[in-house]
């Protein structure tokens, strides 16, 4: 009898005996931990299958200028992105430009688990070289709801 008194105890401790109650007699939820709904998106060396001509994107200009990226594509349509420690592999879905400010465009690139629209905004020619230096956005998100949006800094070009 005793044992079975303290094993009910025992069960509404466990149930009831974590909770916080507000002054109103409402549950605090405060400390409770939220969904993670953010990919981290980090630096990559350049894959074996971009090289050449394309987008090279770092977090900041520093980090691009060491070669470490956050963002590159190639120009027949192959994107990377290394989202929460995996390096995804992606395929440009679509292209949008602005015609009243050269130099501003939009590519969407995807795959299976991840949308990548990278907003870019075309910042200073290099020298007299096909090559541009580009400021811009890359908003990463995945079917389930999360979503990241970093600024990034890079070249297109050759």
């Amino acid at each position: 009898m005793k044992s079975s008194l303290l094993s009910v105890s025992a069960m509404f401790f466990c149930l009831f005996g974590c909770e916080v109650r507000t002054s109103t007699g409402q549950i605090d939820t405060s400390n409770a931990s939220e969904p993670d709904t953010t990919i981290a998106i980090t630096t990559f060396q350049t894959p074996a299958d971009i090289e050449g001509c394309g987008y090279y994107f770092g977090p900041d200009e520093e980090t691009f200028r060491n070669n470490v990226f956050v963002f590159v594509a190639n120009m027949k349509g192959v994107g990377y992105i290394m989202a929460d420690g995996v390096l995804q592999k992606l395929t440009l879905s679509s292209t949008t430009s602005n015609p009243e400010k050269f130099g501003d465009h939009t590519d969407v690139y995807i795959n299976d688990s991840y949308r990548v629209t990278v907003h870019m905004h075309y910042v200073s020619q290099v020298f007299q070289e096909d090559t541009w230096m580009i400021e811009g956005s890359l908003w990463v998100e995945t079917k389930d709801g999360k979503k990241s949006v970093n600024s990034v800094f890079g070249e297109r070009g050759c």
